[in-house]
């Protein structure tokens, strides 16, 4: 019979060496977005009550977000965390980031991407711009 703490070290060992490399996996993961670019419908309902749409593309880069309609208003890209999840063999990965325009003004990235479709939300000060649309 083995020694139960041989037995326990080896459990340790195993549960350390699993560790790393799922903390790997999500890193390279995260990193696997940069230089990725999504075309998106964004819509905003106006003061009237109207939907407006424009498009616009959602760009990954060096470990930050960032869109068309965020530069022209003066949004720094943000830097954002990613979690994965995954259900019945799809992957969707949860983005967050929070850009800072030069006047001080927030804009909070919620976005989820599965299989190459990127929907979302970018919510502002004064807004929620509601996204939806796919990989390039």
């Amino acid at each position: 019979m083995k020694h139960p703490i041989r037995i326990f070290g080896h459990v340790l060992l195993c549960s350390i060496l699993f560790g790393i490399v799922f903390t790997s996996a999500a890193t390279a993961q995260q990193l696997s977005f940069d230089g990725k670019i999504y075309s998106v419908t964004v819509e905003i309902e106006n003061e009237e009550g109207e939907i407006e749409t424009w498009s616009d593309e959602i760009q990954f880069q060096a470990g930050k977000v960032t869109s068309g309609f965020s530069k022209k208003n003066g949004f720094a890209d943000a830097a954002y965390t990613v979690e994965a999840e995954d259900t019945d063999g799809l992957t969707t990965y949860y983005f967050s980031a929070t850009a800072v325009s030069s006047t001080g003004e927030t804009l909070t990235w919620t976005i989820a991407i599965t299989e190459g479709f990127i929907s979302g939300e970018a919510s502002g000060t004064n807004a929620t711009y509601i996204f939806d649309g796919k990989l390039n």
